[in-house]
């Protein structure tokens, strides 16, 4: 005999679906992934070497982004140079690292900034996968010396 047949209606429902949730929690775990609209945006900053705005822990901050992708701790983080704004360290201008999840109010502008920057090296922080990231700028060619 069915024993699901002999739950009136309501209660077959709700273990049915009771039961449908618990073989779906057994599934692998996603990969931890940053929401698409903040790692889509902050990828086409990057792309286009636009300046972003947001606010971070309480601070409204202006940041050029250099790279965006998945810390080795499983975070999703923004790695840039923040030129204008507060922070609670005090120190502006500097290379930041923000976890993406604590970003509010992002907004890509309309300003441009020429590239990456000097003290940029794209492997630090390292990022796997990174999903957007500029490319290390290369070490200035050293005037000749004159004999």
């Amino acid at each position: 005999m069915n024993m699901i047949a002999l739950l009136p209606r309501a209660p077959r429902f709700l273990f049915l679906g009771l039961a449908l949730g618990l073989l779906a929690s057994r599934a692998e775990p996603a990969e931890p992934t940053a929401p698409a609209a903040p790692r889509d945006e902050l990828a086409r900053a990057i792309r286009e070497l636009r300046v972003v705005a947001f606010v971070y822990e309480g601070h409204a901050r202006t940041v050029e982004p250099h790279a965006c992708g998945l810390a080795r701790s499983g975070e999703s983080v923004l790695h840039g140079y923040q030129t204008a704004g507060g922070s609670a360290s005090g120190t502006v201008p500097g290379w930041r690292t923000y976890a993406l999840d604590k970003i509010v109010s992002l907004r890509v502008t309309d300003t441009r900034f020429p590239g990456a920057r000097a003290g940029y090296a794209a492997d630090r922080p390292r990022l796997e996968p990174a999903w957007a990231e500029l490319a290390a700028p290369r070490p200035a060619e050293k005037p000749a010396v004159a004999p």
